[in-house]
């Protein structure tokens, strides 16, 4: 029988001749009932014919495959980071929302920072100090990458806080890729 009469069932994975497939809807829901009966039935009889598909079509599965992830990466990654920004938007506002109410907590917090951390502390303020009185001028741009953010989302950046006003001023993203990068 010539290949153009011959089909692969997607259930079961059997090769068979076309025209036992359904052509009508009512005929198609018949059949998945009764490969569902079948495959229920025969459960390692399934495991076989699927064993045996993967293996006679694993480099056009794996092929298919790769192509369906380099065709969708772009979108993707765009469908990631607005997820992202959503849910660290939605994050932003739960925090001020909660700091709004717990005004105590948040003290406390505040405190056992400042207990743990007191070079920090002081360089945070030293440098604030120093921009408000114009010891310090926040340039435009990020030290590193050059990008002109808004005047908020520049850092100051502090490698060693033994010398509070010697800083690096980094954009947002800079300044997490230092944090995050090892050192």
């Amino acid at each position: 029988m010539p290949d153009g009469h011959l089909k692969q069932c997607k259930p079961c994975f059997k090769i068979r001749e076309k025209k036992r497939f359904a052509e009508k809807p009512e005929q198609a829901q018949a059949r998945r009932d009764r490969v569902k009966a079948w495959r229920k039935a025969n459960p390692e009889r399934v495991k076989i014919n699927q064993a045996v598909y993967v293996a006679r079509h694993q480099e056009k599965i794996l092929r298919k495959s790769r192509e369906a992830y380099r065709a969708n990466l772009a979108k993707e990654r765009e469908r990631s980071k607005l997820s992202y920004r959503k849910r660290r938007e939605k994050h932003a506002a739960y925090q001020k929302e909660w700091k709004a109410r717990n005004p105590e907590a948040v003290a406390a917090q505040d405190k056992r920072y400042a207990e743990r951390h007191p070079e920090k502390i002081k360089a945070h303020r030293a440098v604030e100090t120093a921009t408000r009185t114009g010891r310090l001028t926040k340039p435009s741009s990020c030290q590193v990458c050059h990008a002109e953010p808004k005047s908020l989302d520049l850092h100051a950046h502090h490698p060693d806080y033994s010398h509070p006003l010697d800083i690096e001023w980094l954009c947002r993203g800079c300044h997490a890729d230092w944090h995050n990068s090892p050192p």
